[in-house]
């Protein structure tokens, strides 16, 4: 774990904040476990006081949080992100723009999937890190996507794997679609992004029974 490649434990509890800060999102738990880390300096274990000064939910929590329940096709807890996002403040617009760079960032990986150089198949985090990542950026492909640590792109690249590209063309259509209402018609913001959302765990559902 990122943890331990820094020489660094976390006391139960605190891994239990972390977590319930973060939302259980992988990418956000390995960048926050790293911060908190570097802040305890020479300290070998981080106590829950440490997770409570450095770790804030934000509103980048609860968008992370809305794109796992997307992946993980939860409708009742993408309705409750929704909410909190909302009741923030946070612009029906500004949630469409997070869902698009998301679905993008998918589609993009999943057609790199399809290349026969480098083959891309199940694989450990290590086996990414170490012989398809590397590969892969030989390629010169999409280099502005391909930075950032090597896990958050592992977790990605897996739950790219899980679509097919039609799939995902049809995602952003949907998308592209909501997000014209949103600028052009009278139904109220709240009731647009609940109809995407819904439609978009929908067609993930039945692509996954055809597969």
């Amino acid at each position: 774990t990122a943890l331990a490649q820094m020489n660094k434990t976390i006391e139960p509890k605190a891994l239990d904040m972390l977590f319930d800060r973060v939302g259980f999102h992988p990418v956000g738990a390995v960048l926050e476990s790293e911060t908190v880390a570097l802040f305890i300096d020479d300290r070998e274990k981080i106590t829950r006081d440490d997770v409570d000064q450095m770790v804030g939910r934000t509103r980048e929590d609860a968008i992370f949080e809305l794109t796992e329940a997307l992946g993980n096709n939860n409708p009742g807890r993408l309705m409750t992100v929704l909410d909190h996002l909302l009741s923030d403040a946070v612009h029906p617009l500004a949630i469409i723009a997070t869902l698009r760079n998301y679905l993008r960032r998918l589609l993009i990986f999943r057609s790199m999937q399809d290349r026969e150089k480098p083959l891309w198949s199940p694989m450990s985090s290590n086996d990414f890190q170490n012989s398809y990542l590397p590969a892969l950026k030989e390629t010169g492909l999409w280099p502005e996507l391909l930075k950032g640590h090597p896990y958050a792109l592992y977790v990605r690249f897996n739950k790219a794997s899980q679509y097919s590209l039609g799939t995902l063309k049809k995602s952003l259509i949907l998308l592209l679609e909501a997000e014209f209402r949103l600028k052009g018609s009278p139904v109220p913001g709240r009731i647009i992004v609940e109809e995407l959302l819904l439609s978009l765990v929908q067609l993930q559902v039945s692509s996954a029974d055809q597969q």
